[in-house]
């Protein structure tokens, strides 16, 4: 598959992922404390959501493409997947259309949600970059080169209102960061896998206010019933380094689980492993 600059993917072909069960653990899992935000100061950037974002990228161990070169190759492999607009969302100058797993599901259900919410397409302006291709103004830890974040076209009036609302209210759930940028004029997001993963599943404590009922219940979804209860369900996970001659299917086995849950924990695209991959898996007993 060749990646061109200034190409524009624009076939109408969603595929969406089924995220289920799992758990989280580690520092990417934890939900980052967010101080209270009024809507006239929202998303203000800063040094410390800038390494917030670089910290969870390190802790999933994502890669950091230096070279168009590397993303091709990541694409090859299916670690990295094509955003593919549809109804709902439009590709604006995007380079290299394409981003981790758990973004292109974040985008595709916030933009089904977008849609409903104000009759009109969420705008991608940008997912994964090499870091050779950079602007000039970029953070040196920025994440756009591991395919965890896109950028996303500002809109006006109640369209703002209502992108602003569901996007704090997200990042209040631990699940991404976000930053309203000025210099150009959009949205920067950076989704964390596994955090979102669990959110999706039902795992973190359901504090999202009725709009947002929205971006997590997603295209064919409704939003799960008792979306504000307080209940949450806990799944104990831990830590697995792959050996040689490991398979998904041998793990499951020896986890009490399943090959399609081990994938949707680990945002895996097929069922192919590594040794020395470190994968969560369901902790024993």
């Amino acid at each position: 598959m060749s990646i061109l600059p200034g190409r524009i993917i624009s076939r109408n072909v969603v595929r969406v992922a089924a995220i289920i069960g799992g758990g989280i653990v580690g520092s990417a899992a934890l939900a980052q404390p967010v101080q209270a935000q009024t809507q006239a100061t929202l998303l203000r950037g800063s040094r410390a959501s800038v390494e917030r974002m670089y910290r969870q990228a390190q802790d999933h161990e994502l890669t950091f493409h230096e070279t168009a070169k590397s993303i091709r190759e990541a694409v090859d492999e299916g670690r990295l997947e094509e955003l593919k607009p549809d109804s709902d969302f439009a590709l604006h100058d995007v380079s290299y259309p394409y981003v981790l797993a758990s973004t292109r599901v974040f985008v595709e259900r916030l933009s089904s949600q977008y849609r409903s919410a104000c009759g009109e397409q969420l705008v991608v302006t940008s997912a994964v970059r090499p870091a050779s291709r950079q602007p000039v103004n970029s953070s040196e830890n920025s994440v756009h080169p591991t395919g965890m974040a896109v950028d996303l076209r500002r809109p006006s009036g109640r369209c703002l209102t209502w992108l602003r609302k569901t996007l704090t209210d997200l990042e209040k759930a631990g699940v991404l960061e976000v930053t309203e940028e000025r210099h150009p004029v959009h949205f920067h997001l950076a989704i964390f896998p596994q955090p979102y993963a669990g959110y999706l599943s039902g795992v973190q404590p359901a504090r999202i206010a009725s709009n947002e009922s929205s971006a997590g219940a997603g295209k064919g979804q409704d939003a799960a019933p008792g979306v504000h209860a307080a209940s949450v369900r806990t799944v104990s996970t831990m830590r697995y380094r792959v050996r040689a001659g490991d398979t998904l299917s041998h793990l499951a086995r020896r986890y009490g689980t399943t090959v399609k849950k081990l994938r949707a924990m680990n945002n895996l695209s097929s069922t192919r492993i590594r040794s020395g991959q470190t994968l969560i898996v369901p902790a024993a007993g």
